[in-house]
């Protein structure tokens, strides 16, 4: 017998599984469609394998504000943090594999993540189900798990599109190097999108088949400590912080962080180190009449959240004067997108030029003089 994979059966019997190539594309697409587990959740996340909800197949892209659809994304899945992934499949005996199927994902992500709405995510969610006879409603609390609501998974949805946090993955029965080399490069260079590969080989024998994925083109994981139930809260500190964000994010960002974290200790605010398991967080905390009061976490996925609540500035005015600063600094940096509320969360590489960096802690910095008379102090 030649090399490939063997099932032994009942009564001892060895059948061989050949390699078989996928007679269609759209039949690696139904098999998508129906086990969204092939795309190697495990793989990609070993600590917290994701899980998988297809929006729709043949997801509509538009090509402006007044194109419905202008092209058509092979799969649209969300994963149970929210973020959208992009799926493109190609068998390998099509030569567009190779490097033109590269330009059509940054195609349909580029315009995806600037015309896509949550409304319409929602939307083609529900005609998704619906084509299936299944209830949108139920389908999505079973993904769910009782793990978040759904207006908070939409919420987390609807940030991700903001931040430009998504996935792309190419899906072939084969990853010519071509493309996995451009895969390498699109990792290295991108700051909140992740680009990966997956491998799905078919083998066959007899009357049984044999899926294989294999993920391709992910940049080498630090390892972490598994999560489990019985898994003590993880401690952070400032090396662990610091190699964690560059791992997850990139130097620039980096040095973001350790200038925010020399500005508050040099105004006199407090550092803390948060206990995630899968993500770090640096909190910058102030001391008001012995109550730390959290301003604001840095995470070490790149996101800046945790401002207090708009009972805290203790007037209307002060409120409104912080909004309305969060709005120019992002309005600044073409971020006009984000709702500068209590919760929302604002890109840590939006900070990166000296200018936004600046206006962010300037802002900071009159936010934290405006709750010594703040009527309501919440202990974070």
């Amino acid at each position: 017998m030649g090399s490939g994979i063997y099932l032994i059966q009942e009564g001892n019997q060895l059948i061989q599984m050949e390699e078989q190539h996928y007679p269609s594309e759209d039949l690696l697409q139904t098999l998508l469609a129906d086990y969204p587990e092939l795309l190697a959740g495990d793989q990609i996340n070993r600590h917290i394998p994701r899980r998988w909800l297809l929006v729709s197949r043949e997801m509509n892209v538009p090509g402006d504000e007044e194109c419905l659809g202008r092209w058509a994304l092979d799969h649209l899945f969300l994963d149970q943090e929210g973020i959208p992934t992009l799926v493109e499949v190609k068998r390998s005996c099509d030569t567009r594999i190779r490097r033109e199927v590269v330009g059509q994902m940054l195609d349909y992500a580029a315009n995806g993540i600037t015309y896509w709405s949550v409304d319409k995510l929602k939307t083609a969610f529900s005609n998704s189900c619906q084509s299936q006879n299944k209830l949108s409603t139920a389908v999505l609390e079973e993904f769910l798990q009782d793990d978040i609501e759904s207006d908070a998974f939409w919420s987390k949805v609807e940030t991700n599109l903001q931040l430009g946090k998504i996935r792309m993955i190419f899906v072939a029965d084969w990853i010519p190097s071509e493309l996995l080399r451009i895969i390498e490069f699109l990792n290295t260079q991108m700051k909140a999108a992740e680009v990966l590969a997956i491998e799905i080989k078919q083998y066959a024998g007899q009357a049984n088949k044999v899926l294989i994925p294999r993920l391709l083109g992910q940049p080498t994981e630090v390892k972490q400590p598994k999560v489990g139930d019985n898994v003590a809260p993880r401690i952070w500190d400032e090396p662990s912080f610091v190699a964690e964000l560059e791992r997850q994010r990139n130097l620039k960002e980096v040095d973001v962080a350790q200038r925010i974290k020399k500005w508050a200790e040099q105004n006199g605010l407090l550092i803390r180190w948060g206990k995630g398991q899968q993500y770090g967080s640096l909190i910058v905390k102030r001391d008001i009449e012995e109550k730390e009061c959290s301003l604001f976490r840095i995470w070490t996925n790149g996101a800046i959240d945790g401002f207090p609540k708009h009972s805290q500035f203790g007037s209307e005015a002060k409120w409104t004067e912080f909004t309305e600063r969060v709005k120019k600094i992002l309005v600044g940096n073409s971020y006009q997108g984000y709702k500068p509320v209590y919760g929302a969360s604002v890109p840590l590489f939006s900070l990166i030029e000296n200018s936004m960096l600046n206006d962010f802690l300037e802002m900071m910095n009159s936010f934290s003089n405006m709750l010594d008379y703040s009527k309501e102090i919440i202990q974070i």
